[in-house]
């Protein structure tokens, strides 16, 4: 992708997350209510499975939106010292900011913050709209002190692939990749290890309200069978920074 290209897909990319931003939640906007009730918690049992225990933590999350996941982290009991949200929308930061949230506009390829400035660093549903995903998982590896968690699309899911065929997810720029793709995008040397699990298993968007736990129900038996579990749309990505 030629620099002028890459600049022209991502001024479009922002002006539409703009817009949805200035009406309220792009999850909302994107998946309705299956997504506020089942894939938003999701993230945060998940975070909470693995970093409950540790703390108080120094918290960054790229690409905060207009503050769910900040929201539910507030309320949920994980020990916290200091969270900080980015985000590039300033439709979305002004949300964010109306609720009391630390946050700041950046470009999630490019983060103004020291080495080793926070201990975790999440993102959700954020390297796939990036131009250079190289450039975004690097720039994690180096403002975390150890660890990251990121939920990616997953580029094996058949349905995944399809909803990146409509004329909204090519409006917003997704782009999935393969588990082993997600990974290499990291610094392999500045890794002690990092590992991806596939999750959300065969969830349409804009469920009707009757189906929702139907829906729920097979996706988390399904996120333990082998083979059927690479169907799911979203990739957990946990990576942890070697010691220096």
């Amino acid at each position: 992708m030629t620099k002028q290209i890459a600049s022209e897909r991502a001024q479009t990319m922002h002006v539409n997350y703009d817009r949805i931003y200035a009406q309220g939640s792009s999850r909302m906007a994107n998946e309705g209510q299956i997504g506020m009730r089942y894939r938003l918690p999701k993230y945060l049992s998940l975070l909470r499975e693995r970093y409950a225990g540790r703390g108080p933590l120094d918290v960054l999350e790229i690409g905060a939106g207009v503050g769910e996941i900040a929201l539910l982290l507030r309320e949920s009991g994980l020990p916290m010292r200091r969270y900080v949200g980015t985000e590039y929308s300033l439709p979305a930061l002004r949300q964010m900011r109306r609720q009391g949230f630390d946050c700041a506009q950046m470009n999630a390829e490019r983060l103004a913050f020291p080495d080793n400035s926070f201990d975790l660093v999440v993102a959700f549903d954020v390297m796939h709209h990036v131009d250079v995903p190289q450039r975004m998982a690097a720039e994690i590896v180096r403002v975390t002190r150890r660890d990251f968690l990121l939920s990616e699309s997953n580029g094996l899911s058949p349905l995944r692939k399809l909803v990146e065929l409509t004329p909204k997810a090519r409006a917003l720029g997704e782009r999935s990749y393969a588990p082993w793709t997600y990974r290499a995008f990291f610094p392999q040397e500045h890794l002690a290890a990092i590992s991806t699990q596939p999750f959300y298993v065969l969830v349409p968007p804009y469920v009707p309200e009757r189906l929702i736990p139907l829906v729920v129900a097979q996706s988390e038996l399904g996120q333990y069978v082998a083979g059927w579990r690479w169907l799911g749309q979203s990739l957990l990505i946990v990576g942890e920074k070697r010691s220096t």
